[in-house]
């Protein structure tokens, strides 16, 4: 992988990260969305992605599809 893919590849995992984070923020603590966005701003997208993945399974909450796509394009089997 060439320095410009690998630097589009963690940008689009930010990207959809971000994205599904957004988009379960009014279901989650003012905690718990902290602690994903720092790990996030830190670039632990994988951190960041297990903790959001765990925390919507935890509870009945839709699982955005930019999160199941995040998760796929990291190589997690979970999905």
């Amino acid at each position: 992988m060439s320095g410009e893919q690998f630097d589009d590849y963690y940008q689009t995992l930010s990207t959809l990260l971000r994205s599904s984070l957004d988009e379960v923020k009014e279901s989650l603590s003012d905690e718990d969305y902290t602690g994903i966005r720092d790990h996030l701003d830190h670039g632990a997208y994988g951190v960041a992605w297990e903790l959001l993945w765990d925390l919507l399974h935890a509870h009945p909450l839709q699982i955005p599809a930019d999160l199941v796509e995040c998760g796929r394009r990291m190589g997690i089997d979970a999905l």
